[in-house]
C-alpha cells in the first residue's frame, strides 16, 4: 500500500506491510523512512476494543430507535410523587422504548391552592402552561401566567432558584422540556441541582422512616 503526502520533502512516500504474528500483527516500512522500523502491536483477540464497543453501541441504538415509540400518549404515563411535585415523564434516559433521548420532558401537575417544590437548577428550562393559572417566583421576582403561556427559565452561571404556584380553581398542568446534556456537561450542567423546598404533597408522605409532616394542603385524590 502506497501512502503519499502533500509535502514529500517532509514526509516522503512509504510502503507499509503487515504480517500476522499470532497474538498481534507486525508493521514495517521500506524506502525513505528508515525510522519507521518494524513494530509489533499486541492485541487481545478475546477482549473487545473501544472501537468494537462504539460500533456495538451504535447498533443497539439503531435497533432501539427502530422499535421505539415516537408518539407518547399522556394516558399511558404513570403519575409519580416527587419533591418537585406530581410528574408524568414523557422523555427520560431510563425510559427505554422512547425514540428520542436528547431531551428531558415531563408534565408537572400542581393541585388547586398548592405549589411546586422550589428548585435550584442551572436554568435553560422551558415550560408550556397547558391548563390553569398561577405565578412563578424566579429569584425575588414574580411572574404571572395562564394557559398557553410559555415560561422560560434562563441559564445563569451560578444557577437559579424558582417555584410555581397555582392561583386558579383547578389543577395547573405545565409541560417542561430541557436538553439532555448528561454526556457532555453532566445532569447538573455546572450548577448544583436540588429541590430546596419540597412540594406540600410530598411533605405529607413518609420519607426516610420519618413521621408524616402535615404542613401543607391536602393532596388531590388521584
Amino acid at each position: 500500500m502506497e501512502l503519499g503526502s502533500g509535502h514529500p520533502e517532509r514526509m516522503g512516500c512509504i510502503q507499509v506491510h503487515t504480517l500476522d504474528v499470532g497474538d498481534g500483527f507486525a508493521v514495517y516500512a521500506k524506502r525513505d523512512k528508515p525510522e519507521l522500523a518494524t513494530a509489533v502491536i499486541e492485541r487481545e483477540t478475546t477482549s473487545p476494543t473501544l472501537w468494537d464497543n462504539y460500533l456495538a453501541y451504535a447498533r443497539r441504538e439503531r435497533a432501539r430507535k427502530t422499535r421505539g415509540r415516537s408518539v407518547i400518549a399522556r394516558d399511558d404515563l404513570s403519575l409519580e410523587l416527587t419533591p418537585l411535585g406530581y410528574l408524568r415523564w414523557y422523555i427520560h434516559p431510563d425510559i427505554p422504548d422512547v425514540v428520542d433521548r436528547c431531551l428531558y420532558s415531563f408534565e408537572l401537575e400542581i393541585p388547586t391552592g398548592s405549589r411546586s417544590g422550589r428548585l435550584q437548577h442551572q436554568g435553560g428550562i422551558v415550560h408550556l402552561v397547558i391548563e390553569g393559572q398561577g405565578h412563578t417566583i424566579l429569584g425575588s421576582d414574580r411572574h404571572d401566567w395562564e394557559a398557553l403561556d410559555v415560561i422560560a427559565i434562563p441559564p445563569q452561571p451560578d444557577g437559579v432558584v424558582f417555584q410555581h404556584f397555582n392561583d386558579g380553581v383547578s389543577t395547573a398542568r405545565l409541560l417542561l422540556v430541557f436538553p439532555n446534556y448528561d454526556t457532555s456537561l453532566g445532569p447538573e450542567l455546572g450548577a448544583a441541582m436540588d429541590v430546596v423546598d419540597p412540594a406540600p404533597e410530598y411533605r405529607l408522605t413518609t420519607s426516610g422512616g420519618g413521621e408524616l409532616r402535615e404542613d401543607g394542603p391536602s393532596p388531590t385524590v388521584l
